[in-house]
């Protein structure tokens, strides 16, 4: 078994399906430096399918490592 992340849009209208099945709050969760997406973890052990997350691709942690280290979500001027 491995964690399961997602990339999903942060209006997403499913928003409250979504963090009631991942780990922490919505106030918790990474943000793209833009704001518009956002990294959701689901809890341990947790392969379940959700509708509203199919239309999402679903990443390991070894996948979503590199992405989170992009431009797109660290600013690459600060240490």
């Amino acid at each position: 078994m491995h964690n399961r992340y997602y990339i999903v849009d942060a209006n997403d209208p499913n928003m409250d399906e979504i963090i009631n099945v991942s780990v922490g709050e919505l106030n918790t969760q990474r943000l793209s430096l833009d704001g518009t997406l956002m990294v959701i973890k689901l809890h341990d052990g947790d392969h379940n399918d959700y509708s509203f997350l199919s239309q999402y691709t679903e990443y390991s942690h070894a996948e979503i490592l590199p992405i989170m280290a992009s431009s797109e979500w660290t600013d690459q001027n600060q240490e």
